[in-house]
């Protein structure tokens, strides 16, 4: 399994608001991806940063889902960083 985790630093007020849309454009389309496994938004209102993870189950899930993502790439101040890892704990209780 590997991991895309999305960083992302806005100001506290506007958090919730940011992580909505972000996740509205993100996981939606995640969802759709082959090889889809989950995801985890990690925030901290008290900052305003907040941990986007996407879980796949290969890792050419994950550059697939890379190279279908869409929007604008990189750069700028607020702009969220990408790092991607490779999964090799899980426990993950099913509810």
């Amino acid at each position: 399994m590997h991991a895309r985790v999305t960083r992302i630093t806005t100001g506290p007020a506007s958090l919730t608001d940011d992580l909505l849309a972000f996740r509205a454009a993100v996981i939606g389309q995640a969802q759709a991806s082959p090889g889809y496994r989950g995801a985890l938004d990690l925030i901290d209102r008290e900052t305003g940063r907040a941990i986007a993870i996407t879980l796949w189950e290969t890792e050419a899930d994950l550059h697939a889902s890379e190279r279908a993502r869409k929007g604008p790439a990189g750069g700028g101040p607020g702009a969220p960083s990408v790092e991607t890892y490779e999964v090799v704990l899980r426990d993950l209780p099913q509810q």
